[in-house]
């Protein structure tokens, strides 16, 4: 403890003392210099105690975020002592042509250069993982011995006829989810907003409640919904239908009927609040002298509807059919946590599949084959939708 709070003090005197130099007077070439050999001495110091102690000063978070998070606040300190120093150097004679090019470029470099730390972030936490699905995909790995290489066997073995054709029924099962999902939150979420977009009473309390399910975990949701359709008498939902003339209870973690249904009601139910959101603040964006010109015109409020809302809610709807579309088609918290893709596989998504292949079977290069697939059907509809946007917008 006593090296760490030495190692502090240090830091925070490196960091006083890059103040004192920025507030030092002189010339500008001797304070820029001076800058240059702070915010150097500060990174190499940083590097050397990592290496030696593996501790990270001033952070108490794990070390790859704090090292990341100190690595961003060293780029900054530069940024700010010699980036933003530049136009002051090259105002000197012997810069003439360097400050000339900078000046045009001033905007450009400081973006990019405030930019980098989460650029490289998204490389190596994005990207990098990408590069590596793609290559997992292309093995047969158990994550016990070292992969073998396999190539397109994988990917083959997904389109065969494997077991009646498995997983050709588990993607077209998936789609459909997918697709029921996005379609009762596209239409429910619209109907909401239209609704919530009027002058009535407690708005602001209606948009809370709406909006609240999704600030919940879902796998902390789907546990409470276990206990809710317990399959005895105990189960809540079973005692509330005793009250109302039931005598048997309905076994709903069975039902190849009402576990379906709650698939798609379930992440509808969590996921309307931030749809109708979206919908809300487009509809306060639209111009308002629209509506009064057609209404002089003679439109009726469904002519409104068709005419004027909707074609205005038409971005707002290419971003929610994208992104509600994305998360519906990664459907897991149910088949994981309450019927593990039953009740006779009709819970039995293609996310689940990913999971259950390569972290149950440890087959890891026919689960990342999966997720390849799933990218790559996920990149295709995206890049349909937007397509459809252009041609029809001319954008």
């Amino acid at each position: 403890m006593s090296d760490a709070i030495v190692l502090d003090v240090a830091f925070l005197a490196v960091i006083i003392i890059q103040f004192a130099l920025a507030r030092a007077r002189g010339s500008r070439k001797a304070g820029a210099v001076f800058g240059l050999i702070g915010t150097t001495i500060f990174l190499v110091l940083g590097i050397g105690v990592y290496s030696r102690t593996g501790y990270v000063p001033l952070f108490t978070l794990p070390v790859s975020w704090g090292m990341f998070i100190f690595a961003s606040l060293v780029w900054y300190l530069i940024d700010i002592r010699i980036v933003l120093k530049l136009p002051e150097i090259t105002r000197l004679p012997a810069s003439v042509s360097f400050g000339r090019w900078y000046r045009h470029r001033r905007d450009t470099i400081v973006a990019w250069s405030f930019l980098t730390p989460m650029v490289a972030y998204f490389v190596f936490f994005t990207f990098v993982p990408l590069l590596l699905l793609i290559g997992i995909s292309f093995t047969d790995w158990n994550l016990i011995s070292p992969p073998q290489w396999v190539g397109f066997k994988n990917i083959a073995f997904l389109f065969s006829n494997y077991d009646n054709h498995f997983y050709f029924i588990v993607f077209g099962r998936t789609f459909l989810y997918a697709l029921a999902i996005l379609v009762l939150l596209v239409g429910g979420g619209f109907g909401i907003s239209l609704v919530l977009n009027q002058q009535i009473k407690l708005k602001g309390l209606f948009r809370t409640l709406w909006y609240l399910p999704g600030v919940f975990s879902g796998a902390v949701i789907v546990l409470l919904l276990r206990i809710y359709l317990a399959n005895s008498a105990q189960g809540i939902l079973n005692m509330i239908l005793f009250n109302f003339g039931m005598t048997t209870p309905i076994d709903w973690q069975s039902s190849t009927l009402w576990m379906p249904v709650l698939a798609v009601l379930f992440p509808v139910w969590q996921g309307i609040g931030g749809v109708t959101i979206f919908f809300l603040a487009g509809l306060q964006g639209v111009d308002e002298n629209l509506y009064d010109a057609a209404k002089i015109d003679g439109a009726n409020s469904q002519q409104l509807l068709r005419y004027i809302t909707i074609p205005q809610m038409i971005p707002i709807l290419l971003f929610i059919s994208v992104t509600s579309g994305i998360g519906a088609m990664q459907m897991w918290e149910i088949p994981q946590i309450m019927t593990a893709g039953g009740p006779n596989l009709t819970t039995y998504t293609l996310v689940y599949s990913i999971q259950h292949d390569a972290f149950g079977n440890l087959q890891m290069g026919l689960g990342t084959a999966q997720s390849l697939i799933l990218f790559v059907l996920l990149l295709g509809v995206i890049g349909w939708q937007l397509n459809n946007y252009r041609k029809i917008y001319g954008v």
